[in-house]
């Protein structure tokens, strides 16, 4: 796990979260990004060790806003695993998961939605390497049930058209 900078203490860590949360509220194009990365890589310590305690993802979200959106989570993965390629180990982790993930119901609501969306890729899907994405794709939508989290916390998933269309796309 990162360790806190020597120089950081508990109150210049609240100072660097306020004033990002400062940031959060001006559009993208008048955002201080250089002060922002500088105050992410400063709070990463802390950040970790909350995540790692159990702190939830809708408090997280509150108190970090700015690292739900795109480019910063992509950063935020950088920080963690330098030189490292968040997109590819992201699917080759999901590849590994996916089907466990769907078999590993929780509740008796959770097997129903679990066998729906496993007849619905079987339904969907007759090759293989399309069934194996539909896989990963009813995996990611049942992983915020798994985490007891919303889908809208984890994931920006548009409208429900959009989101059809595209778990049955090639993937591109």
């Amino acid at each position: 796990m990162p360790e806190r900078d020597a120089s950081e203490d508990d109150t210049s860590i609240a100072a660097c979260v306020q004033w990002m949360g400062g940031q959060h509220r001006y559009p993208i194009e008048r955002r201080d990004q250089i002060g922002i990365n500088l105050r992410m890589n400063k709070t990463l310590a802390d950040r970790r060790k909350a995540i790692l305690a159990g702190t939830s993802l809708t408090e997280i979200r509150l108190e970090y806003p700015l690292l739900f959106e795109e480019g910063e989570m992509l950063q935020e993965f950088q920080r963690l695993r330098p030189g490292k390629e968040m997109m590819a180990d992201f699917y080759s982790g999901l590849e590994r998961v996916a089907e466990k993930l769907m078999r590993l119901p929780c509740s008796t609501k959770e097997i129903e939605l679990t066998r729906n969306a496993r007849d619905l890729v079987l339904r969907q899907t007759k090759t293989g390497n399309k069934r194996q994405y539909a896989v990963k794709c009813c995996a990611l939508l049942l992983l915020p049930q798994k985490l007891k989290e919303k889908l809208s916390i984890i994931f920006e998933t548009g409208n429900g058209e959009e989101l059809r269309s595209h778990l049955f796309s090639d993937g591109k």
